[in-house]
């Protein structure tokens, strides 16, 4: 999706997925929701709606591209949903540790198996730098899901699971839709800008305890 529209957009697409996971600790494990946060529900799903009713991004890139890179976001936003939903479930057994800290490596494991395989398939050249560019963020990849189950286990103890992944989240969809805007010069637009802001917002309200 980002390499067929707009990248700030469909990051954020992506990334409001944590709604789910929200939804997923209230509905089936019971976890205690505000009024706020089903306000900040209702934010991130405007939000999304204005992205899709916009087809956000530069016309010049979404040429010939219809919708399909949208389409991909979504399927994108309901995967990640799930597989967020089932990063918590272990935070949630009572008396559990991980001791050996396996689950991040169990979660970097098949992303690399797979996008390894669909490299060597597609048989494309790399340059130097971005083999260098690739460790860099392969070891920011390996860091950042240590520090994401650290949090879970820290607020699954506290009865705050829930608010994990939209602090997480909320900061990672504002910094990308910075870079978007300033390294990529992608143009948001009125609504595009409203979409962001009205996500931000369900982040933050989804982020009150």
């Amino acid at each position: 999706a980002m390499g067929r529209g707009h990248n700030g957009f469909a990051w954020t697409v992506g990334q409001a997925a944590m709604v789910i996971t929200f939804l997923a600790s209230v509905v089936i494990w019971g976890d205690p929701a505000k009024w706020r946060q089903w306000i900040g529900v209702l934010l991130v799903l405007a939000a999304l709606v204005l992205i899709g009713m916009g087809k956000a991004g530069d016309p010049k890139r979404n040429v010939g591209q219809g919708l399909s890179w949208l389409r991909m976001s979504f399927i994108a936003f309901a995967l990640f949903g799930l597989s967020q939903t089932c990063y918590t479930i272990p935070s949630r057994w009572a008396g559990w540790t991980d001791s050996a800290r396996l689950r991040p490596l169990l979660v970097a494991l098949p992303v690399l198996l797979v996008t390894g395989v669909w490299a060597v398939l597609r048989r494309d050249r790399y340059s130097r730098g971005l083999v260098l560019l690739s460790i860099g963020g392969a070891s920011i990849g390996v860091v950042s899901p240590i520090l994401l189950f650290r949090a879970l286990d820290l607020m699954g103890r506290t009865g705050m699971l829930a608010v994990t992944y939209p602090l997480a989240v909320g900061v990672c969809i504002i910094s990308f839709a910075l870079y978007s805007r300033t390294t990529l010069g992608e143009r948001f637009g009125v609504s595009g800008v409203s979409a962001i802001a009205l996500g931000v917002g369900g982040i933050v309200a989804l982020a009150v305890v």
